[in-house]
């Protein structure tokens, strides 16, 4: 099966130091930039001691592709670099690790993350898109030669979005989305994209955005994410675990036990682990139909997704840890329980 990831990739340097605090503050760090009242902090004017940082390809497209990949998916990413060092790594490290990439050159520097990582593998990034926006719909062919399309679109223009998912619809393509905080900012027009789409995975803080409900309603949250899409509505919760529905059955499962070192990327692994285990287990859409998938085979999804997470924040990296198709087998991932809602 051949399935395109399509949106970002760039290039990540993690910076680790014990002098990285996470505060609570919930009178000073309130609204919906600090939804959960906590913020990294370091002092003011000081020169800090990082451990030995690490360089590693991020971004949602890339994350996922790997995660295709190493599950002996036939991977390919759509998305744009700069025509720079940085981008030259990235297509070296997507083709080691067996992904075909379409990584369209264009002026200015490759998408760039700064990782600052706390002892507990608490993460907070500092995001510059660079030449990652620049995909253009010309960019998207006429035809779509893949069985399955997973978007994480990041900041790429609506239109690319809209002519990608198209063109996958029209060839009765499987579909997952990952929206990103900056397509919830017009929840109208999002909700269109997501009208097509057999997947729809979000985090708590944006099914929050999306529903426009207080972060703390997770229950209210999740009930008004599922009435909003028509396909299955994952929401992931971080060391929750994740919520899923497919409009008749609420699964609700927790995580594998395992030590944070970096959370960077937990929950791109979920969503596309999840995808996964679903396309391995011979799951397609049928034309003018909502996917069908037997209570078993979600449950597995999830199990994957749980799985492939936890190996992902237990390395630094947002795909170092993903985990290869064999490795769902192992006993260490045999043990999950998963209840009905």
């Amino acid at each position: 099966m051949k399935i395109l990831s399509v949106g970002t990739v760039t290039r990540d340097v993690f910076l680790k130091s014990r002098l990285f605090r996470v505060v609570k503050d919930e009178k000073h760090l309130s609204g919906p930039d600090f939804p959960t009242h906590e913020a990294t902090c370091f002092a003011m004017g000081s020169k800090m001691e990082v451990e030995e940082p690490v360089v590693a390809v991020g971004g949602g497209a890339a994350n996922a592709a790997v995660t295709f990949s190493r599950a002996e998916l036939s991977s390919f990413v759509l998305a744009a670099a700069g025509d720079d060092e940085a981008g030259f790594s990235v297509l070296k490290d997507l083709k080691k690790e067996k992904v075909a990439p379409r990584i369209l050159k264009r002026p200015g520097h490759t998408g760039f993350g700064v990782v600052l990582l706390s002892s507990g593998g608490e993460r907070t990034i500092l995001h510059h898109r660079g030449a990652s926006n620049s995909l253009k719909a010309s960019d998207v062919g006429p035809s779509f030669p893949y069985q399955a399309l997973y978007l994480a679109p990041g900041n790429l223009p609506w239109a690319v979005s809209e002519r990608i998912i198209a063109r996958a619809v029209k060839a009765g393509a499987f579909v997952a989305i990952n929206p990103s905080k900056a397509y919830l900012s017009d929840p109208s027009r999002l909700r269109h994209i997501l009208s097509n789409a057999h997947v729809v995975v979000m985090n708590r803080e944006e099914a929050a955005s999306f529903t426009g409900l207080p972060y703390e309603y997770e229950d209210h949250i999740f009930r008004a994410l599922d009435a909003s899409i028509s396909g299955i509505a994952v929401m992931t919760e971080g060391v929750k675990g994740a919520m899923v529905s497919d409009g008749k059955n609420i699964l609700r499962a927790g995580i594998f036990p395992t030590v944070v070192v970096d959370s960077t990327g937990a929950g791109d692994a979920f969503g596309s682990a999840f995808v996964c285990s679903l396309l391995l287990n011979g799951i397609r859409p049928s034309k003018g139909e909502k996917l069908k998938v037997p209570l078993e085979n979600l449950k597995e999804a999830m199990r994957f997704g749980a799985a492939n997470s936890s190996a992902v924040v237990s390395k630094i990296g947002a795909h170092a840890g993903s985990l290869h198709l064999k490795d769902y087998s192992s006993k260490k991932y045999s043990h999950f329980n998963v209840r009905e809602v």
